[in-house]
């Protein structure tokens, strides 16, 4: 699988094995969802993925740790109209 689309899902949290063994996995778009926080290593590692959307997602804290796991070959990570500051989000994640 290439891209992973659960836009629009309700989605009110993430278990980090979620994604586990999608290795292959360029895009993940989780937008328009009421996630309102990310925890520690939410992610699993994912060597291919390329992008990340959460943007719309009502985000309000993001554990410093929560991207850690997704490595170098992250080229974006989309997190445009969220709350007006998101708490604990450092640019230093990857």
């Amino acid at each position: 699988m290439l891209e992973l689309d659960l836009s629009y899902n309700n989605l009110t949290t993430l278990d980090p094995k979620t994604f586990d063994g999608n290795d292959g996995l360029k895009t993940l778009r989780l937008s328009h969802n009421p996630l309102s926080r990310l925890e520690f290593y939410q992610f699993p590692p994912l060597g291919g993925l390329k992008t990340i959307d959460l943007s719309h997602c009502r985000l309000a804290e993001v554990d410093r740790t929560a991207f850690k796991n997704l490595g170098a070959s992250v080229e974006s990570i989309l997190l445009d109209n969220n709350r007006q500051e998101i708490r604990g989000l450092q640019t230093d994640f990857l």
